[in-house]
């Protein structure tokens, strides 16, 4: 830096209520190389030094840096300048490159890794269950080479004592080890459960193959009331390992749910296990369902046994993937979260929005029902988000379902013909949450809460064309699961399935709650979710990660989890 054109100021936080410490600078050498080896120099020295972690090191051009005629630097002017946001375009610039700021250490990012240590193998005393759900999940019906059979996993196993299920209409008992149910009939689960008993033979493993998200809440319901028992969850294309994997929505969406089930349900140890391509599925299974191993999700791939893990996202600063006069779809975007993002569109990028929603703002108040965590918006405070955004740029506002393609088909071509121009970018937000146990669950009530999320996504992918961006709000519940918030996790595992399926531009952030934002407005639990390593995020925080290229967001080889 030049010398005499350096300036250290003590800046209030009023969040923190502390003061944090603001270098202005001159860079001797002109150039973003200069820059950037200025800025890591500063911050070292002054940490190693002094003990204490800038929070702003700013450089200033020096025609721009302010001194009184007789050389003093005016201090009080570049503080000044700081506070108002004169600063804020350069320090968002800064920490695309430094990831201090607005792209901060816990945006991460999901990798695959080899186990870190050699599962151990378990011994194995009782009876195990395989039930064949013969390749039910999936809107197109089970890939090609989708050949995970329960006949196979039983030869594999080498046991006579295994207990083979597969899938009928009606309940049949062909023998003590081959039963036919509908796995998604309780009755029929447990009926098969206690004959197994009956016959005395303690249950010690359940291995499903490829079950849908309501067979596999039927079956933890079944297994809830009896003893302890691992249950293996056998399945293909459900997660994406490699870029060019695309897994099919509805299998991924048994990552929440199998996240979610041990949280309620204790005695159950469940694994979720990828075999897509593997030579021999079954005897991977096999080997996977006798390891002591308590990894929740598992991918084999050639042979590997793999693991996800969290790394922190790296970020690009790319160009602006939004232009003023650009046509954005969002969805769910009166909502708390939805009309935050509404106005930092309109404001930074100044484009033009078509938000949809499921409410009619021409109805009498509704004194905000609860929907979720907490209480949501009243119809009044809906109708107030839209006049503060259409005060702010051209937006257009319709009624419609996120799934229903009917009525945003219409909307869309409303919205086109009125501002003359094509949708560039969708944001989906719409969703439900009704927390519910999964004792309390169903197939249909599975089924409600993921239609939002995953067939409104498949509505704007068949409405837009292939090169509109979409991108994805989802849930680090989709993730890690949450006991009451079984039907949420599933629907955000979709989600996550969804993004890495589509062939078209597509980002998906998984989001943890909201500070009394959205659903999570009115939330009691927040401390329990902190405790849980979920902490809530404040909309500023949010509204600052488009700093970052929405071409750049988290290019999906990983999903993006923030929490």
């Amino acid at each position: 830096m030049l010398s005499t054109f350096a300036a250290v100021c003590a800046m209030d936080d009023p969040k923190t209520g502390t003061e944090s410490m603001a270098v202005f600078f001159v860079p001797e050498g002109p150039g973003e190389t200069a820059v950037a080896t200025s800025l890591r120099s500063i911050q070292e020295n002054i940490t190693r030094e002094f003990g204490v972690v800038p929070a702003y090191v700013i450089p200033v051009a020096r025609d721009a840096f302010p001194k009184t005629t007789s050389g003093k630097i005016q201090r009080t002017q570049l503080k000044k300048r700081l506070a108002t946001g004169e600063f804020d375009d350069l320090l968002r610039r800064i920490d695309l490159a430094t990831g201090k700021n607005t792209v901060p250490a816990w945006f991460l990012r999901w990798t695959w890794r080899p186990s870190r240590s050699a599962p151990t193998r378990r011994s194995s005393h009782g009876t195990t269950l395989v039930i064949d759900a013969g390749g039910s999940a999936g809107r197109a019906g089970a890939p090609a080479d989708d050949d995970l059979r329960g006949a196979g996993l039983v030869e594999a196993l080498g046991d006579d004592g295994a207990v083979l299920v597969d899938v009928a209409e009606e309940f049949v008992e062909h023998g003590s080890s081959h039963f036919s149910v509908n796995p998604e009939d309780i009755g029929h689960l447990d009926r098969m459960v206690q004959e197994v008993v009956r016959s005395g033979r303690g249950i010690e493993t359940v291995v499903v193959l490829n079950p849908s998200p309501g067979i596999l809440l039927t079956l933890g319901q079944a297994l809830a009331t009896g003893g302890a028992v691992r249950l293996v969850v056998g399945v293909t294309h459900a997660l994406q390992v490699r870029d060019t994997e695309r897994p099919v929505p509805e299998r991924a969406a048994l990552r929440g749910l199998a996240e979610t089930i041990p949280t309620e349900w204790h005695g159950i140890d469940v694994s979720l296990v990828d075999v897509t391509g593997e030579v021999d599925g079954a005897a991977t299974l096999v080997a996977e369902s006798r390891l002591a191993d308590k990894a929740r999700t598992v991918a084999y791939r050639d042979g590997d046994r793999l693991v996800p893990l969290l790394e922190e996202a790296r970020f690009g600063a790319g160009g602006d993937a939004l232009a003023g006069g650009d046509l954005v779809l969002v969805t769910g975007g009166l909502g708390g979260v939805g009309g935050e993002l509404c106005k930092h569109l309109l404001v930074q990028h100044q484009v033009r929005l078509l938000v949809t929603g499921r409410s009619s703002l021409d109805t009498a108040e509704d004194g905000g029902a609860s929907e979720g965590l907490g209480r949501q918006k009243t119809v009044a405070e809906r109708r107030e988000t839209l006049t503060e955004l259409e005060a702010l740029g051209e937006v257009l506002y319709r009624r419609a379902d996120v799934t229903d393609r009917a009525s945003m088909g219409t909307a869309v071509a409303e919205a086109e013909q009125r501002f003359g121009t094509r949708v560039r970018a969708a944001v989906h937000l719409a969703g439900i949450f009704p927390p519910r146990l999964l004792g309390e669950e169903t197939p249909d009530s599975l089924a409600a809460t993921l239609s939002p999320k995953l067939e409104g996504a498949r509505c704007l992918d068949d409405l837009l064309p292939d090169e509109c961006l979409i991108v994805l709000f989802g849930s680090v519940y989709g993730t890690f699961g949450a006991a009451a918030c079984g039907g949420y996790a599933v629907a955000n595992a979709a989600l996550r399935g969804f993004a890495a399926s589509r062939s078209g531009p597509t980002r998906l952030v998984d989001w943890s709650n909201w500070d009394d934002l959205g659903m999570s407005r009115g939330y009691t639990l927040e401390d329990l979710e902190q405790e849980d390593g979920l902490p809530a995020q404040r909309e500023e925080v949010g509204v600052d990660v488009d700093a970052i290229d929405l071409e750049d967001l988290l290019p999906y080889g990983g999903d993006g989890t923030f929490g």
